[in-house]
């Protein structure tokens, strides 16, 4: 990223995001600070801000594998979880660690100085109220895994920032279930909320697919790319392969010159493929 882009991120949002990612690549960890760079997530070509949620830090080199699709972007999206999970952690950690007691001796001498009284005084540290787990409630894992869906469906909602979109599955999600509080989900019923969360997935992909076309091929793009980078195959001998198995008509050299049909029918193969290997 040249210094021109960059300039146009604030620079109090530059320094949250370095902070974020304490000052080092969000993937191989490398802090030379002279490579490191701010990867807008979602392209501003397609609406992406200048704010924290849609900046990662990266260095030069994995900038590199992400425009080329050697990262993927849902491998990019995955580690911005990462770090934000990890980072609101350890905020609150450092708000529940007790404050150190402050201690002090007051004297008083009196008559000959032979008679000496002392009061030695502690203030008592300030007393976090934890709210206990309700039996059978989901577990703090289970916790995680439903921040992460959420998060993913945010994430994914067109037309609206991700500001406005968290709240709004959240809300969703609580009302599905009848619950105030998400953590008041019974464990029992995360096999039936995975489930809600995979067919709002479902949708969303549809809708995608419909009012951002371009998106939905882009991310399929990469998806595939990305598959066949972890089973270490190329276009020449995996695109002959995938066009025999699905018994395409026409034999094809280019993802861009697949139909919508047959592109979905490539990627769902590609990452079946992928997860095999």
């Amino acid at each position: 990223m040249n210094e021109k882009k960059r300039a146009s991120i604030p620079k109090k949002i530059e320094k949250l995001v370095f902070q974020e990612a304490q000052s080092k690549c969000a993937f191989c960890a490398v802090t030379d600070v002279h490579s490191l760079e701010i990867h807008h997530i979602r392209g501003r070509e397609d609406g992406g801000a200048n704010e924290p949620d849609n900046l990662i830090v990266v260095c030069g080199n994995c900038h590199s594998k992400i425009t080329f699709g050697v990262l993927s972007l849902a491998d990019v999206v995955t580690k911005k979880r990462e770090l934000y999970w990890t980072a609101r952690q350890a905020l609150a950690s450092a708000q529940t660690t007790p404050p150190q007691p402050k201690t002090g001796i007051h004297q008083e001498i009196h008559g000959n100085g032979n008679v000496q009284s002392i009061n030695t005084f502690t203030t008592p540290p300030t007393v976090k109220k934890v709210i206990e787990r309700r039996e059978g409630s989901i577990t703090s894992d289970e916790c995680r895994q439903v921040q992460e869906w959420i998060e993913a469906l945010a994430e994914g909602t067109i037309g609206m920032s991700r500001a406005d979109a968290y709240p709004m599955w959240w809300g969703y999600f609580k009302k599905a279930f009848h619950l105030e509080k998400y953590e008041e989900l019974q464990s029992m019923q995360m096999v039936e909320a995975e489930r809600w969360f995979r067919m709002q997935r479902a949708r969303q992909t549809r809708g995608l697919k419909s009012k951002a076309p371009d998106e939905w091929r882009r991310e399929r793009y990469t998806a595939i790319k990305s598959a066949m980078t972890k089973m270490g195959v190329t276009n020449e001998h995996f695109y002959p392969e995938v066009a025999c198995r699905l018994k395409m008509k026409t034999p094809f050299t280019s993802l861009k010159h697949l139909t919508k049909r047959d592109l979905q029918r490539v990627y769902d193969l590609a990452l079946r493929d992928a997860r095999m290997s």
